[in-house]
């Protein structure tokens, strides 16, 4: 179908499902630009009983009586909308029918964030990225900066705070009433109600500021805008210290965190290696120059397998009942290696002097055979960096094989579960050297001397001994 508008400031032509504009030079189309649609307004409503099943109960706060305190909504509040509260409180859940609702006032939006110290607003989730925060130590996912907070005011996104008027009860429920134009809605991301009121007009007045009841109420409400203030600066000082743990730090703060000790974190490295690395920097500094130093450094960078925790520090060598895993690369002092041993037997003073010199300042990284060049060579730059300066050392490329003569146990070798991938040699096609002989599978009612344990045998029934 085809139509045609036309009027003084021009035309408008209809061909199909597109619409042309008359600009006097050329027909122009019009494009389709869509709105949202919203209900204008919304009732939420919390739980009024412990029914299973609802996604919430009623707010309880523990005692009967108790003086309701602050409600926080983490909420996005446009321009032309807004969200109003209602709340009734009573010492049973069942009464709170019978108890009329209360109009609280409506919220503000805190300028300096949400009340729970270095709290992560949802709504920074969409802050534009090039407003970054002021050159200050922790991000600005943990302390927004002045742009952020800017951004936030402008966009009336963040805490929106009320003092809770005459709510006073054990359990309480709340009426959110969110009303849009439209175009445009609330959008509240999560809700806090803070009991029981810490009163500095209970704790800190005399007596004689409580007599007047209408007084009191209006005094007790005007000192609360100091309580939050000064309750905000308290519970950020109690938290501080776990922003510092590299235990319960966030992610963001790391970096930060390894920079007080002159650390740099690989990029590569994961959250839980990072915090390991940053936890025991002292314990790895104390061992600086040492075999086991230089072992727990090359394995935080190379052996992305191993669990990195405390046992790493706790572990014996001679442990053999930890996880079958081997470390991919193992330093091993040349002093302690059977090759080294046997100098001793030497009948001359000279040549015993003379074998013990050639290993006394030497040791050696073994890799994996597999390991690619370019991880050979970042081994070889760490262990460079890490060994004391009077030693030297060798890389090497180890073998999965126990070779008698040449490997003293859990000094330069493992005894670790034959690995599944290792296939059964095959006469004429691998060396002995190179391959496990797989133990013999036991047969049903067999037990070997010197092998099975008579408990392992069959529960009842006959059985024989090879």
């Amino acid at each position: 179908s085809t139509f045609r508008v036309v009027g003084a400031g021009g035309g408008f032509v209809g061909v199909g499902c597109r619409v042309y504009y008359d600009s006097a030079e050329t027909w122009l189309a019009l494009q389709y630009l869509g709105e949202p649609r919203y209900a204008r307004r919304g009732v939420l409503t919390t739980p009024d009983d412990f029914s299973t099943g609802l996604p919430a109960q009623p707010f309880d706060g523990g005692v009967d009586g108790c003086v309701w305190h602050r409600l926080v909504l983490d909420a996005e509040i446009p321009a032309g909308s807004s969200v109003s509260a209602r709340a009734r409180a009573a010492d049973a859940p069942d009464a709170l029918e019978d108890m009329p609702w209360i109009d609280q006032p409506l919220p503000y939006l805190r300028g300096d964030g949400a009340e729970l110290p270095y709290y992560q607003l949802p709504a920074f989730s969409a802050l534009d990225p090039a407003l970054q925060r002021d050159d200050a130590p922790l991000s600005e996912e943990c302390l927004p900066g002045p742009a952020h907070r800017q951004w936030l005011q402008e966009q009336r996104t963040g805490s929106w705070e009320l003092l809770f008027q005459d709510v006073r009860g054990r359990f309480v429920q709340l009426e959110l009433t969110l009303e849009g134009t439209g175009r445009n809605t609330p959008k509240v991301y999560a809700l806090r109600a803070w009991y029981p009121r810490f009163s500095y007009l209970q704790r800190y007045l005399p007596a004689i500021y409580r007599e007047d009841s209408f007084q009191a109420s209006f005094l007790d409400r005007w000192l609360s805008n100091f309580e939050g203030f000064y309750t905000h600066l308290e519970d950020q000082i109690n938290v501080f210290p776990s922003m510092i743990d590299p235990r319960t730090a966030p992610a963001e703060m790391l970096e930060w965190l390894a920079s007080w000790m002159g650390l740099l974190l690989d990029p590569q490295w994961s959250e839980t290696r990072r915090r390991f690395f940053i936890r025991h920097a002292m314990d790895l500094y104390r061992l600086r120059g040492t075999p086991l130093g230089l072992a727990l450094i090359l394995r935080l960078y190379v052996d992305d397998k191993s669990q990195i925790n405390d046992d790493l520090f706790r572990r014996e060598r001679s442990q053999t009942d930890g996880p079958a895993h081997r470390s991919p690369v193992r330093v091993t002092e040349d002093f302690r290696t059977v090759m080294a041993l046997s100098g001793l037997s030497e009948p001359t003073t000279v040549e015993r002097a003379r074998k013990q010199n050639d290993v006394a300042h030497h040791f050696t990284v073994t890799i994996a055979r597999d390991e690619s060049r370019t991880r050979e060579d970042m081994i070889y730059r760490i262990a460079e960096l890490e060994k004391p300066a009077h030693t030297a050392f060798t890389i090497k490329r180890g073998i999965d094989a126990f070779r008698v003569g040449c490997a003293i146990l859990e000094v330069d070798s493992t005894l670790c579960n034959p690995s599944p991938a290792q296939a059964i040699p095959k006469l004429g096609e691998n060396a002995l050297g190179d391959w496990a002989l797989p133990i013999p599978q036991r047969e049903c009612g067999q037990i070997t001397l010197d092998r099975d344990l008579l408990c392992a045998g069959p529960a009842s029934g006959p059985f024989s001994v090879i």
